[in-house]
């Protein structure tokens, strides 16, 4: 559904070439309401000529994979870190505190 929708705004012509979508404040749902996002999203990340900016918690989403990996720990963390890994192509920590996200989009 989501994948026809954004499909449809690529092939219009009064969309430019190429579209960024914005996901932000998983963090606001239940952790494993934002897994579920993820899993779901991580199927349309493939659409040409779109890119797609997640604003993740990681922690939030690692309480919400709990349920498949069981509690974190050092020897289960390669599998919290692969379920990233495999949805995230170039991660980046933003800083904590206030920022400007206008600039920064405008300067990078």
């Amino acid at each position: 559904m989501i994948s026809g929708l954004i499909q449809e705004l690529i092939n219009d012509e009064k969309i430019p070439l190429k579209s960024s979508f914005f996901v932000d404040d998983l963090d606001r749902i239940l952790p494993s309401d934002a897994v579920e996002v993820l899993e779901s999203l991580k199927n349309i990340f493939d659409i040409p000529n779109c890119v797609f900016i997640l604003a993740i918690d990681y922690d939030v989403v690692v309480k919400g994979l709990e349920s498949k990996f069981g509690p974190k720990t050092k020897e289960n963390e390669r599998e919290f870190r692969s379920f990233f890994d495999k949805i995230i192509q170039v991660p980046f920590t933003m800083p904590v505190g206030a920022y400007d996200i206008s600039s920064f989009l405008k300067t990078n």
